[in-house]
């Protein structure tokens, strides 16, 4: 379940399908659905299919926080409370956190 998003642009996209510059055509209907998987998610298990999202924990600066594959440049970041089942602080960054 997402709990809240970073940017609200995105907050907007998700519950709205309100057009931004950084959502291009090659990736608002994979981004939407990604942003579907986080939402529906009780678990990280949920988060793990299909493989292809890559879910994975993150390190360094990003220690704490999680993500999932839109494409090959792009990628959703967010902190994720097992416990809980939620996903807050979603932003959409480009892949160069590595």
């Amino acid at each position: 379940m997402i709990e809240s998003f970073r940017e609200i642009w995105l907050n907007n996209f998700f519950e709205n399908d309100v057009k931004h510059k950084k959502i291009t055509a090659s990736i608002r209907g994979s981004l939407f659905r990604k942003l579907q998987i986080i939402d529906d998610a009780t678990c990280d298990l949920d988060l793990r299919s299909p493989p292809g999202n890559h879910f994975e924990k993150l390190g360094g600066v990003l220690k704490g926080k999680h993500s999932i594959r839109v494409n090959q440049q792009w990628r959703l970041i967010f902190m994720w409370n097992e416990t809980l089942g939620k996903a807050r602080e979603i932003y959409l960054d480009n892949h160069d956190y590595r």
